[in-house]
């Protein structure tokens, strides 16, 4: 199908660990909400934005303390300033569960641009909060090692730069209504391939990366592309634990053809029916429950924003059963350079 010109712990259980609420409590601010013009809604959205955007920066702070002095003392790191990282996250993810209540629930009857695109992005900063907790919830229930630590503090440190960015450079660009136009700057490949390998790394499904070394560019914007990339990865991986018995994996590559920078997100999952496949990039349109499914109306939002072509093919049986996505981006002619 061709589209032109747009592992973890499960969230509730890691949620439930951390002894943070999951549900918007206000109920009568809500109601009141509700009723609200939709300019009201996004204004009374502002400050709570903000309020998330100051958690994220909080929490990032306590990831430093989490750093392990040279004597590699783990426990006296752990017992310093863990709980002071559990607490600021536990801030952070009931902000962001606010925003995205009052985003659903109060403009649940209103349709627009700027809600569906609000509705993409809250989504996409779950998926980015999600190795979060679950690397924080790892270091709870286990007795971390020096080398766990080493390897666990970074990734929720930049998933967390992630998540920052997409509220501060997305979210607050969005609820202010600033048009949005992809940066003319040159991305490399490789660069945003390898951080996803870093990122990934500890997932219970191997996550392979192919892409070398070399002037594999795309005219675009580092966050989206990346955005875009992690969006399918979390939906394969989500696929192959619901569905799929045996070893899964995952193959997220990169090449160029007849004119094209092609990055193709592969999964040995259980694949989708052909009922499935035509209902597929209809918004919202989910096995996964209510409310899910924008994140493959966002990774196609991101396509066609930098004009380019979005497709996939998928099948149930056969060597070939699993999901191929290709996000297909015109190969540049004289970029700009990257300042």
């Amino acid at each position: 199908m061709l589209f032109r010109t747009p592992l973890f712990l499960p969230l509730t259980l890691s949620f439930a660990l951390l002894g943070t609420p999951l549900a918007f409590s206000a109920d009568d601010e809500l109601t009141e909400l509700a009723g609200c013009r939709e300019e009201l809604v996004f204004t009374a959205l502002r400050p709570m934005i903000e309020k998330l955007l100051v958690s994220l920066r909080d929490t990032r702070k306590q990831v430093v303390g989490l750093k392990v002095d040279k004597a590699g003392d783990v426990a006296a790191a752990m017992a310093a300033h863990f709980t002071k990282l559990k607490n600021s996250y536990a801030q952070t993810s009931l902000a962001q569960n606010t925003v995205r209540i009052v985003i659903s629930e109060a403009l649940k009857a209103r349709k627009s641009t700027r809600k569906e695109r609000m509705d993409e992005l809250v989504h996409d900063l779950g998926n980015t909060l999600a190795p979060v907790v679950n690397g924080i919830t790892i270091l709870e229930l286990q007795a971390p090692t020096l080398a766990t630590m080493k390897q666990i503090i970074p990734m929720i440190d930049k998933w967390l730069e992630k998540a920052e960015e997409l509220v501060e450079k997305r979210l607050l660009e969005v609820m202010d209504q600033v048009k949005f136009s992809p940066a003319e700057e040159l991305v490399n490949v490789y660069d945003i391939f390898t951080t996803i390998a870093a990122l990934y790394k500890t997932s219970s499904i191997p996550v392979n990366v192919a892409v070398k070394k070399s002037e594999l560019n795309i005219l675009a914007n580092d966050l989206d592309i990346f955005t875009a990339i992690s969006n399918l990865v979390k939906n394969a991986q989500e696929a192959i634990q619901m569905h799929r018995e045996g070893k899964g994996e995952i193959w997220v590559k990169a090449y160029v053809e007849n004119g094209y920078v092609i990055i193709e997100v592969k999964d040995n999952g259980p694949g989708m029916p052909e009922e499935a496949q035509k209902r597929m990039l209809n918004r919202n349109a989910s096995d996964k429950g209510a409310g899910r499914g924008v994140g493959l109306s966002s990774v196609q939002r991101v396509v066609f924003d930098h004009n380019g072509e979005f497709n996939f093919e998928s099948a149930t049986e056969g060597r070939n059963r699993g999901t191929t996505f290709h996000l297909r981006f015109p190969e540049p002619v004289n970029p700009k350079p990257k300042k």
